[in-house]
């Protein structure tokens, strides 16, 4: 989120846990037909993911997906709205660079004002920090991840 300048994340194969908080970070996705997605840190008791995801999809269905750990497939990324583009997997890549070389052809400053102002109009880095001083107390003072 605090990259100054917009972001694309290709999403194919398991894109899972960090993997979705990644993307879900990022400002543009495009996802292979062979995606799985999802945030499962609720299987490990991890609380991780709302930040991120309530403004990308709403709180209702951020609670369904992170509370069950239910993991989305290219249609129900799609669906959702969390894909900017799909692609078969092979092409994703190279559908990602097409959409970054679409926005880079803009002006950079521009860019640069619009992803400051998006991060401003959202809130994402109240958010985000919020999240992740839970998280690093979590891992400090809490059970952790499962060993072995």
């Amino acid at each position: 989120e605090a990259f100054p300048v917009p972001t694309v994340a290709v999403c194919v194969g398991n894109v899972v846990g960090a993997g979705a908080e990644l993307a879900a970070g990022c400002d543009l996705r495009v996802g292979g037909d062979n995606l799985k997605l999802g945030w499962v840190g609720a299987r490990l008791g991890v609380p991780v993911g709302v930040a991120r995801l309530v403004p990308l999809v709403g709180e209702a269905v951020a609670k369904e997906l992170i509370f069950t750990g239910r993991v989305l497939d290219a249609d129900g990324a799609d669906a959702l709205g969390l894909l900017t583009r799909r692609a078969p997997a092979a092409e994703a890549e190279a559908a990602a660079l097409a959409l970054a070389s679409e926005v880079a052809a803009n002006s950079p400053d521009g860019l640069r004002r619009l992803k400051a102002i998006f991060r401003e109009f959202g809130g994402s880095e109240e958010r985000v920090a919020r999240e992740n001083s839970g998280l690093e107390a979590w891992q400090r003072h809490g059970a952790g991840l499962p060993q072995g």
